[in-house]
């Protein structure tokens, strides 16, 4: 029997890589599109065909569609120097790979797009996300992940298509969270002054079982999920666990929104000056200032048989345990 051939885009990054791993593990064979510019680090001596190529550039990725099963959209950029980039790669970038698909693998079995809770934008009140809400995305990333979305969405007729909704994801491999992880060994975790923030959390490996379900399912085209480990958390939960797994006592800095405001115009300045794009900046602000940014997991949980395995502190304690490993903490 031959096995399942798989395209993964974003491979080589935090959430990518591991999902290549678990395809692996499945006995699938896996092709990995992988711009020129991309460290091959968490990839290096897997068995994994490489084609070289960029999701803004149709023709490569029209040649990497050709004879796969699967497609696993995961690349995408979270953090750049200038707004239009976020137009370019993540929603121009889905609406080339939805093209050649359409046009070069009409038979492909099924199409997954890792989008993102931004895509729909932070909760009202107390509530949770769920996948009727409309989406009204706060950020330029936000909006060009939900222009992503739409191109999807137009092609669900023509192609098996699925979406993920995903909330924050950490784990190994994660940079972004890194610096709160940093701060908290060094005793300090930030807030913003007077303010309380409701998020929700999922574990890497948990996202990737969720994501190798939404192939394999027999499924509606056109589904969307949000996807999480079924809890709700406060900000300072989340830094207490940190600070509990780490071993460490913290103060709570509480930081009034016009120091946060004025430091986040500083780190974007700085940011173009050195053409180097920072985790912090207005977007990141803009996200920061939202009290609720909470999903339900349920239809995933119901309809994908999604089930996490890992709850706060047993993912917390996996992370930190490979940070430390990794030297990135002390």
């Amino acid at each position: 029997m031959t096995p399942t051939k798989s395209l993964v885009t974003g491979g080589t990054g935090f959430i990518g890589s591991h999902l290549v791993e678990a395809l692996l593990e499945q006995g699938e064979e896996v092709r990995c599109l992988v711009r020129k510019t991309s460290s091959r680090e968490w990839i290096r001596g897997l068995n994994v065909e490489i084609f070289q190529g960029d999701c803004a550039d149709f023709f490569s990725v029209a040649s990497a569609v050709e004879g796969v099963d699967r497609i696993y959209h995961v690349a995408g950029v979270t953090k750049t120097t200038e707004n239009g980039v976020f137009y370019r790669i993540n929603a121009l970038g889905t609406e080339n790979l939805i093209r050649a698909c359409v046009e070069r693998n009409p038979d492909l079995q099924r199409f997954i797009y890792l989008s993102s809770q931004a895509a729909v934008g932070p909760c009202e009140g107390n509530g949770l996300s769920v996948e009727t809400d409309p989406c009204w995305p706060i950020t330029h990333y936000g909006r060009s992940k939900r222009q992503a979305e739409e191109a999807v969405l137009k092609a669900r007729d023509q192609l098996s298509v699925i979406i993920l909704r995903p909330c924050t994801v950490y784990g190994p491999r994660d940079r972004d969270l890194l610096t709160l992880f940093r701060s908290i060994g060094r005793g300090v975790q930030i807030g913003l002054w007077g303010m309380e923030h409701r998020l929700s959390l999922c574990y890497v490996s948990d996202l990737v079982s969720a994501m190798v379900l939404a192939g394999t399912k027999d499924l509606s085209s056109g589904e969307i999920f949000f996807v999480s480990d079924g809890n709700v958390y406060d900000w300072r939960d989340f830094g207490r666990t940190i600070a509990e797994v780490m071993g460490v006592r913290t103060v709570h800095l509480s930081l009034p929104i016009s120091i946060l405001r004025w430091s986040a115009n500083l780190v974007d300045w700085i940011s173009k000056r050195s053409e180097r794009p920072r985790v912090y900046g207005k977007e990141r602000f803009q996200e920061m200032i939202q009290p609720n940014w909470c999903c339900d997991a349920t239809k995933a949980m119901s309809e994908l048989d999604f089930s996490p395995a890992f709850d706060l502190k047993g993912g917390i304690t996996a992370t930190v345990a490979w940070y430390r490993a990794q030297g990135w903490l002390n």
